[in-house]
């Protein structure tokens, strides 16, 4: 834990992206120790102090219990996804005219039959994460997801149809996915949870799952106040 804490103050952002992702694995049990160690390393670098809140409440929601009795066998990443064309996009204003690189830094990315052109792929962008699933851990917002590894012929015409390839893979299950964060297709790997019975109505009004994340957000908020924020009030080098 120390070794990752330190390295979060890393110039290398690699290394501080990875050491984020190690301690938001840790658990509920392991906040003692992160709060000793706070205490013993201050006053804080801001890159620490930045993201301790998020891997705080990683670690105390990723232990949170739910129901899962109806959809517990079914895959559950915890993301908010919205589908997206990652070559093109049409001018501002400009209605009509000729589409224009979207992330013109990539030019090409290599796929699994040779380069694919990123202006033929569309794929599935990160909206929003939940905190506590499994994909607030290795995903960002803003990263979209092209495919996934070991179900190389699904294709995603929406985020319906992700979501549904999600459930089938199951809980439990390891995946890979490719993701282009950045301008850089990397692969990630994610364990993916069980589905609640709560989020089977996500969409509009006051449904259970809104009332599920409102009453997971308020318990480490309170948990945040009481152990952690103290901490920082002078703490921050």
């Amino acid at each position: 834990m120390a070794k990752w804490f330190a390295e979060l103050a890393s110039a290398d952002g690699k290394a501080r992206d990875a050491a984020k992702v190690s301690l938001m694995g840790l658990g509920r049990d392991d906040l003692p120790a992160l709060r000793k160690l706070v205490e013993q390393r201050r006053p804080l670098l801001p890159s620490q102090a930045v993201v301790l809140k998020e891997i705080v409440t990683q670690m105390y929601l990723s232990g949170d219990t739910f129901d899962t009795a109806v959809n517990g066998q079914q895959g559950f990443l915890g993301i908010r996804p919205a589908e997206v064309s990652v070559g093109t996009r049409q001018p501002d204003d400009q209605p009509g005219q000729q589409a224009v690189p979207a992330v013109p830094q990539v030019a090409q990315f290599p796929g699994e039959f040779g380069v694919i052109d990123p202006s033929q792929v569309c794929g599935i962008m990160v909206m929003d994460r939940m905190p506590g699933f499994a994909g607030a851990r290795v995903l960002q917002n803003g990263d979209v997801i092209l495919g996934i590894a070991e179900r190389p012929k699904i294709q995603f015409r929406g985020a319906t149809d992700f979501s549904l390839a999600i459930r089938a893979l199951g809980a439990g299950e390891k995946v890979h996915f490719d993701v282009l964060r950045q301008g850089q297709v990397i692969r990630v790997e994610i364990i993916l949870g069980p589905r609640p019975d709560d989020a089977e109505n996500v969409a509009g009004g006051m449904n259970p799952m809104q009332k599920l994340l409102e009453r997971r957000a308020q318990e480490v908020n309170d948990l945040w106040e009481a152990q952690f924020a103290p901490l920082l009030e002078e703490g921050v080098g």
